[in-house]
């Protein structure tokens, strides 16, 4: 194994909304952990469970970010980070609830840091298939501003390189430099739900940070739970939404075009397969919110087009 910087005091994000059993097993992984300087952080999304009192039953010594109501993905992370950095941390790791960690995923992120890194990012596998590959971060097509996850559903036999650069870290799975969040202010909170990375990302690229994802920082992830599972309405929803503020808040004049035509084969994609499975409500939830996004485009370029 890479020998980690053990120098650098790094908390884990644990982002938590109603799933106190995920946080739970999550929270155990990461006592489990070789790195040595780290700190545990629970920020509880404005849970109506018992989430709180079963987690500190369980870890008592976690600190604790309780938000009075749900921030959303990218509100509550940044009450984490306004917290982790305020105290001291050089870096945050940004972890779902719903992820478990292999004992050396933190010191394998810790060793690639570097002045100009923004964010490493850690290899994901399906739970239900330890060894396939979710997401090793991914790149940004240049003329569509879509991402790109060029190794999902491969089978990792050890045949990637240690570290690779990339455009994107994934939000709920990386680990965050105290300049990227200083350079970018953390998450737009304008995302409720996805895509909050790539925007993240696209700002921290342009403040000159450079993104990677180490092979063998490896977790593993139960998918979507958080929205109720893939292609369930809310997914649907804000999957829809926030698309639309992402590409209204990055395009340039050139790409418009290619964008409407791109995303416009991708809205007819959608809805034919949500018909198909008999996913009604999801599909109108689908068009709710591509509306609700076009409604909230007069105020895109008012909070900055980075």
């Amino acid at each position: 194994m890479t020998e980690a910087n053990n120098n650098l005091l790094i908390y884990a994000l644990v982002l938590n909304w109603n799933g106190a059993n995920e946080a739970i097993e999550c929270l155990h992984s990461l006592k489990r952990q070789t790195y040595s300087r780290l700190k545990l952080l629970l920020v509880d999304n404005g849970s109506v469970d018992d989430s709180i009192a079963c987690i500190t039953a369980v870890h008592p010594e976690i600190e604790l970010v309780a938000n009075a109501e749900n921030l959303g993905f990218a509100g509550g992370v940044n009450a984490g980070l306004r917290y982790a950095f305020a105290v001291g941390a050089d870096h945050v790791l940004i972890l779902n609830n719903d992820l478990i960690l292999d004992e050396h995923c933190v010191a394998e992120l810790a060793a690639h840091t570097a002045v100009d890194v923004g964010f490493v990012a850690a290899t994901i596998y399906y739970t239900d298939d330890p060894q396939r590959i979710w997401s090793m971060s991914g790149n940004i097509n240049p003329w569509t501003l879509e991402r790109m996850v060029d190794v999902r559903g491969q089978v990792d036999e050890g045949q990637f390189p240690r570290v690779m650069e990339r455009h994107f870290a994934p939000g709920g799975a990386s680990l965050m430099s105290r300049r990227a969040y200083e350079a970018t202010g953390g998450f737009d909170e304008g995302f409720f739900l996805y895509y909050e990375d790539a925007d993240l990302s696209l700002r921290a690229h342009k403040a000159g940070l450079r993104v990677l994802v180490c092979s063998r920082a490896k977790m593993w992830h139960a998918i979507s739970k958080s929205s109720g599972g893939s292609d369930s309405p809310r997914e649907r929803y804000w999957m829809a939404r926030s698309s639309v503020r992402y590409f209204a808040k990055h395009a340039r004049w050139w790409q418009i075009p290619l964008i409407v035509l791109w995303r416009l084969g991708s809205a007819i994609r959608t809805t034919w397969r949500l018909w198909q499975n008999g996913r009604h409500k999801s599909l109108t939830a689908y068009w709710r919110g591509l509306w609700h996004g076009l409604r909230d485009c007069r105020g895109i370029r008012r909070i900055g087009n980075p």
